[in-house]
């Protein structure tokens, strides 16, 4: 399987090139989108984060406030990092779940340039 990761700052064209792959029948993952699912879904991600940035990144219900958090890390540097370290780890974890045998896979990712991924061939 080939993957391909397209990345960008906003307004470089991201969505529409992914929409045109996508028209020529391009398995799309969108790592935004994978990112909000596992802050809903991953009990050790919340854990992890929490444990590194503290409760106050959680809502009344135990959910990560992404405002919090961003709150927390933006303005940063050094805890942004580390934010990324956390949540890169579980966003590739989870493309390479997604991302079916055999077929070419696009992730659209503004956020997970530099991170190699190394997957068995």
């Amino acid at each position: 399987m080939k993957i391909i990761g397209i990345t960008g700052p906003t307004g470089a064209g991201k969505t529409t090139a992914l929409q045109a792959l996508a028209e020529l029948d391009a398995h799309i993952i969108d790592a935004d989108a994978v990112y909000h699912a596992l802050l809903e879904s991953s009990a050790t991600l919340r854990a992890e984060l929490t444990a590194r940035f503290g409760p106050s990144i959680l809502d009344g219900e135990g959910r990560v406030n992404r405002k919090a958090l961003g709150g927390v890390v933006f303005g940063d540097p050094a805890a942004l990092a580390e934010l990324n370290a956390i949540t890169h780890r579980f966003i590739l974890a989870e493309i390479d779940r997604l991302s079916p045998a055999g077929l070419l896979s696009l992730f659209h990712a503004g956020e997970l340039r530099g991170h190699r991924r190394h997957r068995p061939h």
